[in-house]
């Protein structure tokens, strides 16, 4: 399962691999792509984006260091660790939180 799931990681997004622009923010761009495994969904996503003013090694720390990933991530609901294969390699089972397509109102037009 982890080789299909590189295979789609690798990718390009365009042509016949099916991968769906769901959000373009800015430089990022997150991808979806519909995919069923023995019956259940997968949809995995793919994301692209460049973060200016800091290097690759710092973008990579936090990224995927457990300890500091909710101080800046807001998006996921939870995650934990499933397995630590080696010190600059883990496998990280997340579950992100629902976007809504509603239009986004805010607060102070509200009051």
């Amino acid at each position: 399962m982890v080789q299909n799931h590189m295979t789609y990681s690798l990718q390009d997004v365009g042509g016949d691999a099916n991968w769906q622009l769901v959000v373009e923010e800015g430089e990022m761009k997150v991808y979806r792509r519909e995919v069923e495994e023995n019956g259940i969904v997968l949809d995995p996503l793919k994301a692209t984006h460049a973060v200016k003013g800091v290097t690759g090694h710092e973008v990579c720390h936090y990224f995927w260091n457990v300890d500091v990933r909710n101080d800046w991530e807001t998006t996921i609901e939870n995650f934990h660790v499933v397995e630590t294969l080696a010190d600059n390699a883990i496998i990280i089972y997340q579950t992100h939180k629902v976007i809504t397509l509603e239009p986004y109102t805010p607060l102070t037009e509200t009051i």
